[in-house]
């Protein structure tokens, strides 16, 4: 399968009869991403002649390709069971609950930060802090985090979205403050137990 069938499919799942806003041309939403896995389950098996079946023609694209990177893929659910659900970590966040909300709403009201391809243009001042803002922050005040671990705990933590349609470019933007919560201890994770010079983007 060439790169341009594959676009050809992105561009076909990612039409709108219907143009919506906040649904960008350049990207897909999770229910477009499970619609071209149709798309390319069906070109490369159905099209193909290799299996008439659809649905078994998605499953061979699972089972062949797709799962095959299931080591290179960061399961969310899996650290907030085995690692910060617990205990020991709750105790600590509610210990500290107070100074963990200074934190936010300083990074919230954070200004000496140049904007990123991340960051979106909105006309009103938002009430929670920016991936940028908070990768500023963050860079300047904890020695030795870096970027990447700021802005993969970010998005690992962004699961209060759950309409993507429904302002989700300011949803992936910024950070609210349950999301926070999930947020500190996936970074201290990075920084103190994930190595990511030898893992890559492995997860626990």
């Amino acid at each position: 399968m060439t790169p341009g069938i594959v676009d050809t499919y992105f561009k076909a799942t990612n039409f709108e009869e219907v143009d919506m806003e906040t649904n960008d041309d350049n990207a897909l939403c999770r229910f477009e991403f499970m619609e071209i896995m149709i798309r390319l389950a069906k070109g490369k098996y159905v099209d193909s002649g290799k299996e008439p079946s659809l649905s078994k023609a998605v499953q061979m694209l699972l089972d062949n390709h797709v799962l095959q990177m299931e080591g290179l893929l960061l399961p969310w659910s899996r650290f907030r069971f085995n690692e910060m659900h617990n205990d020991e970590v709750n105790s600590l966040m509610e210990i500290n609950l107070v100074s963990l909300r200074l934190v936010y709403d300083r990074m919230r009201k954070f200004k000496q930060w140049t904007k990123d391809k991340n960051q979106v243009e909105f006309f009103t001042t938002p009430d929670h802090p920016s991936i940028d803002q908070m990768v500023a922050w963050l860079n300047n005040t904890i020695p030795g985090v870096t970027s990447l671990e700021v802005v993969q705990a970010f998005y690992l933590s962004k699961m209060s979205c759950s309409k993507e349609t429904d302002h989700c470019e300011y949803e992936y933007t910024f950070m609210r403050w349950p999301e926070f919560i999930e947020f500190v201890p996936r970074l201290a994770f990075f920084k103190y137990f994930e190595d990511f010079t030898t893992t890559g983007i492995l997860a626990p």
